[in-house]
């Protein structure tokens, strides 16, 4: 990956991820067309490979801020209080949920 991504304004940058993110979503990464990435992001193809010099570091930069944000929306001070595992499990997925359904993805 190139490091002049990270020097994107920060829109620009989530607008890529965000558009990567649905891609990969909707189809296997086989059939995720990287023009159709380009096209929801806003950018040019050349400019996508540019930053990701190919679909599976693409692939994985977008892997990564998935369970990121993930973590993020269901990692909390009452999570790490928790010491039943089924208790634990039913919290966190209960959050995913939560989470996915606000972002229209559940």
């Amino acid at each position: 990956m190139n490091d002049k991504f990270y020097e994107l304004p920060e829109a620009k940058q989530m607008a890529i991820l965000l558009a990567a993110t649905e891609v990969f979503a909707a189809y296997e990464y086989k059939k995720a067309s990287t023009d159709l990435i380009a096209s929801k992001a806003g950018v040019s193809k050349g400019l996508l490979f540019y930053y990701f010099h190919n679909k599976k570091t693409l692939y994985l930069k977008t892997y990564e801020y998935v369970i990121q944000t993930l973590h993020d929306a269901i990692c909390d001070s009452h999570l790490f209080e928790i010491t039943d595992f089924f208790e634990l499990i039913t919290y966190a997925t209960k959050k995913r949920c939560r989470y996915l359904h606000r972002i229209h993805l559940f």
